[in-house]
């Protein structure tokens, strides 16, 4: 029994490693790689199914056509040719794109039990979290919950350097968004792009908690949103970016934002009083420990008269 015991650990704990923990320690030894090579061959086979081209889609690029958001991200990086109307490109699907997309959860659990990597990428570079969060099919969020489950990493970086949270986002929310967002930001996602924030606000009536929970997880908020500008910004059908509400929110969870000074010498204030006052009248009435200092240095420069008349006409 004391000469079995080894093997029996070692099967033990390859039944507990992932693939590149398998594939370091085979190659520490013979004996190793011996008692190793069939869960390797068991992660290789898997891994070369899943990435096995299972749908093929030829579309025509003609001028002044749009192409959906969701086929430009299936493409081969490159393929498609913008700038020349009247050719045509041909979209590859692997074979876990559609099961992500149709919700086929049995097809990705059968990948993730034969050892097939929750971080594995397709070949246009995306992992295969955040393709789920994108496109992945379903209400209940199971497929995104099972690739998290299995260790999936939310913070690893698309080639456009988009993290899952970024990724997934959309413009107009749907149906389990909310869910998504959620799992991911249990399990430490951030956010880094500009547009992620406005998602989270926009997903549903916890938007605001979910933007706390990025928050906490380390999200650099001065880095997502880049400047004031885009946070002033307006959407294409002229409605406020943020709402003055999540402005205030905004500047009470990160009061650094307040600090921000452009290379021309504009400040965050500045931008305030010239496009949302009513953000300066928040400031004012909840005693923001910046709001003093800021409100001197803005009356110094612009005048007072100026600035009572701009406080003014947020109560008009």
């Amino acid at each position: 029994m004391l000469f079995r015991l080894p093997n029996e650990l070692h099967r033990y704990y390859a039944d507990h490693l992932d693939a590149q923990s398998l594939s370091r320690l085979s190659r520490t030894c013979k004996f190793m790689r011996t008692k190793f090579q069939h869960e390797m061959d068991k992660i290789k086979n898997a891994t070369e199914k899943a990435l096995t081209v299972r749908k093929q889609k030829r579309i025509q690029v003609f001028e002044g056509n749009s192409i959906p958001g969701e086929l430009i991200q299936e493409h081969d990086r490159g393929e498609i040719p913008l700038d020349w109307p009247g050719t045509s490109c041909l979209l590859k699907f692997e074979r876990l794109k559609p099961a992500l997309q149709n919700d086929e959860v049995e097809e990705l659990r059968q990948f993730l039990e034969a050892k097939g990597s929750p971080n594995l990428r397709f070949r246009t570079g995306t992992p295969l979290l955040h393709y789920a969060m994108r496109l992945g099919g379903g209400h209940d969020a199971r497929m995104v919950r099972l690739l998290l489950d299995y260790g999936a990493r939310p913070n690893d970086l698309t080639p456009e350097n988009l993290t899952a949270l970024d990724y997934g986002a959309y413009e107009a929310p749907r149906a389990g968004d909310e869910a998504r967002m959620k799992l991911v930001l249990l399990h430490g996602g951030v956010l880094g792009h500009p547009g992620s924030l406005r998602n989270l606000y926009a997903v549903g009536q916890n938007g605001s908690q979910l933007v706390r929970m990025a928050l906490v997880n380390g999200t650099n908020l001065r880095h997502t949103v880049q400047s004031w500008g885009h946070l002033l910004d307006e959407t294409d059908e002229g409605d406020d970016l943020y709402t003055t509400e999540q402005l205030c929110e905004l500047v009470h969870l990160a009061p650094d934002l307040l600090t921000w000074v452009t290379a021309t010498g504009e400040t965050a204030l500045d931008y305030i009083m010239g496009y949302r006052p009513a953000v300066a009248v928040y400031l004012q009435q909840t005693g923001h420990p910046m709001y003093v200092a800021l409100r001197q240095e803005w009356i110094e420069k612009r005048g007072r008269q100026i600035f009572e008349r701009k406080l003014a006409e947020v109560s008009e």
